[in-house]
């Protein structure tokens, strides 16, 4: 086909084709998920520990993923709006959030999670810090179960 095509047209063909092999293996060494798909919807607290103690009153919140949007309702009804991305490339995985009000001491985090089903584990460290394992070891863990539509 190539022999057919004028020198220049051979010239643009062979250039697109080597865009698009760089471009493919460029693609695959980026870590694939479908997490920002499967954490889509609503889930709701059924427990959390610090430190192997219960954490009283986290049962019962609401964290809502909307694309690129994460909410979290707590049993008041107050909400607290936050963008995130995944980060997949790290063990843990990790959702990088960001406050979406204006605080004037609003500083991203990360929070660690775990995804298997109709259950997420979260992990949320303290502030500035990345979790480094999906245990309640000087961190909050909290354990959701994914809200069933009526």
């Amino acid at each position: 086909m190539l022999a057919v095509l004028p020198h220049h047209m051979k010239t643009s063909f062979l250039t697109l084709a080597l865009a698009c092999i760089s471009l493919f293996s460029l693609a695959a060494d980026i870590p694939k998920t479908n997490d920002q798909q499967n954490l889509q919807g609503e889930w709701i607290a059924e427990s959390a520990t610090a430190n192997g103690v219960k954490v009283e009153d986290a049962a019962g919140f609401h964290y809502i993923f909307s694309g690129d949007r994460l909410t979290i309702r707590d049993t008041t009804g107050k909400e607290v709006k936050y963008s995130f991305k995944i980060d997949a490339s790290s063990k843990p995985n990790l959702l990088v959030l960001q406050p979406q009000q204006a605080l004037t001491n609003a500083i991203m985090c990360s929070a660690a999670y775990e995804l298997n089903g109709a259950i997420l584990k979260v992990v949320i460290g303290n502030p500035g810090t990345r979790p480094t394992e999906m245990s309640d070891k000087d961190q909050i863990l909290t354990v959701l179960k994914r809200k069933k539509i009526k």
